[in-house]
């Protein structure tokens, strides 16, 4: 006897409840367009030519499809109902096989993998309150009669459900918390017939200054920043008639009047020398100055970012290069002592490497196989940096296999990674 005719009200509503979710989840997506496009070219007037704002991917496109699709599919079966599903079990069938589709498709975005959340809530409430004959129908229907593989294939089954369920909640989760950080400081319009770039990664317009976050690919805005008198210092500093900001942020304690940028990530006021918002609590703000790369010094210490080298000698330090430096009686790479290194001959070469007469570094690390006679440093590609000697090619230290050093050259670096 046909189930459909026991319980027909209660499948049309699952099927107008999963169609419905689909659709609100395209259609949400389609009113998010104009806004992922003006945040592109908000992102390309701030950020400049430093890096190329993010295009809209194709798979926000196909989602919006499928997700249509899918809703117009389900809400037609629910009024068909009859026609094309004979069992309980047909049907559960069919929401596995959409469900394995949307898996696919529908995390690609927050609103994707809200409903393909809602999708998979819908399916375990079906489950739960049709599990017995659900057991039934799917037990009569596999070709065994062991009963212990028939239950092992039940429980994968619903296993699957489950699993997906997961993925499609963890993925929603994440999106949220990307998407909430993302959009918490860019809710106001942001008028781009007046954006200008004023340096770095920031912008402003006649009511707020923007920072375009360049690892993220979103904008925020500089809170509580004037746009009238904000100037931009350098690399995340900035400052108006009010606050010190650092990223998008007030740079707490500091005096606005006395703020000089050094370099970089550093800068000091009257009273403390900061590196990004961290102050340097040992530091003496008077003889406090950059001496290159990550290091500065005053009258008493030498630092790394915020923290003391230990046993340095104050009148022999130099900084060499990269994450090198060097006084009288050791090599530092960071703030740590490079124990193999002699300092007499020890030499930055480019790149994150350095060599002395005995060994090639990375840093603090030995290169075993270079020899420090012939190694040269050859250049970066692709975000890998290459060396070389009469023996063989490196990246970051590690010996590239198949190529030779004479191949490996600074006016064709696609050699030295074999192609």
């Amino acid at each position: 006897m046909a189930l459909f005719k026991e319980t027909p009200r209660s499948l049309r509503i699952y099927f107008f409840l999963g169609g419905l979710l689909n659709l609100l989840g395209g259609l949400a997506l389609l009113s998010q367009l104009q806004s992922i496009a003006e945040v592109n070219q908000i992102l390309e007037i701030t950020s400049g030519n430093s890096f190329p704002a993010p295009a809209i991917g194709i798979e926000v496109y196909v989602l919006i499809i499928i997700s249509l699709l899918i809703g117009i599919f389900l809400i037609y079966l629910g009024f068909n109902i009859k026609k094309y599903l004979q069992n309980h079990s047909t049907f559960l069938i069919v929401l596995l096989l959409i469900s394995l589709a949307l898996n696919s498709f529908m995390t690609f975005t927050k609103d994707g993998s809200l409903v393909m959340f809602g999708v998979l809530a819908l399916m375990t409430v079906y489950l739960i309150l049709n599990i017995r004959r659900l057991s039934k129908e799917l037990a009569g229907q596999i070709a065994t009669e062991n009963f212990l593989i028939k239950k092992v294939i039940l429980i994968l089954g619903i296993l699957i459900f489950f699993l997906l369920g997961v993925n499609a909640f963890n993925v929603y989760q994440e999106k949220m918390s990307n998407h909430a950080e993302s959009t918490r400081d860019v809710e106001p319009a942001v008028k781009i017939e007046t954006l200008e770039k004023i340096g770095g990664e920031y912008a402003k317009d006649d009511k707020y200054v923007y920072r375009a976050d360049e690892e993220n690919d979103f904008i925020r805005i500089v809170e509580g920043a004037d746009p009238d008198t904000y100037q931009y210092l350098g690399s995340y500093y900035g400052k108006d008639k009010n606050n010190v900001y650092v990223y998008q942020e007030v740079l707490e304690g500091a005096d606005q009047k006395t703020f000089q940028y050094l370099w970089e990530d550093f800068g000091k006021d009257f009273e403390q020398a900061y590196f990004l918002d961290h102050v340097i609590l040992e530091a003496e703000v008077v003889s406090f100055e950059h001496v290159g790369g990550w290091y500065t010094k005053d009258k008493n210490n030498v630092y790394y970012e915020t923290r003391a080298i230990e046993d340095v000698d104050m009148e022999s330090f130099e900084y060499l290069g990269d994450f090198y430096a060097r006084d009288k009686n050791s090599v530092y790479s960071f703030r740590e002592v490079i124990e193999t290194a002699n300092y007499q001959t020890f030499e930055y070469i480019g790149g994150p490497y350095a060599k002395d007469k005995n060994f090639v570094y990375t840093r603090s690390s030995v290169i075993d196989s270079a020899d420090p006679e012939t190694f040269v440093f050859v250049g970066e590609f692709w975000n890998n940096y290459y060396g070389k000697d009469k023996n063989n090619v490196y990246d970051y230290g590690r010996v590239v296999g198949g190529v030779d050093p004479k191949d490996c050259t600074k006016e064709n670096l696609r050699r030295c990674v074999g192609f």
